[in-house]
């Protein structure tokens, strides 16, 4: 990683102490995650697809959108994930002035 780049604590600009990941926690997120990686994989695409809709007309709609001149956003995978491309696109080419797109990683640090 780049030494330039944010760490957690940096963006969110708080000096609370993070949270330590116990072997309990740690298989926790674990099984977590793999619970919703089974339930995402059992969606259809259709589903997907409309829910991504209805998702990018509701943020296109809200006047914190309009009023941005940045935004970040991640770009979606093929995993039944939200569609993230109308809002890059909208973002890139409609709506008079564009919109600078702005993504960065950030670092953990061990502090």
């Amino acid at each position: 990683m780049s030494a330039d780049l944010p760490t957690i604590k940096q963006m969110s600009g708080t000096t609370s102490t993070p949270t330590i990941m116990t072997p309990a926690l740690t298989a926790a997120k674990r099984a977590l995650r793999s619970t919703t990686k089974k339930s995402l994989s059992q969606l259809p695409a259709p589903l997907v697809q409309s829910q991504s809709q209805v998702c990018v007309k509701t943020l296109l709609s809200l006047p914190e959108y309009t009023a941005a001149s940045r935004i970040s956003v991640f770009l979606s995978m093929p995993q039944k994930e939200i569609d993230t491309s109308a809002i890059v696109e909208q973002s890139l080419n409609h709506g008079g002035a564009q919109k600078a797109i702005v993504n960065f990683a950030c670092k953990r640090t061990a502090e």
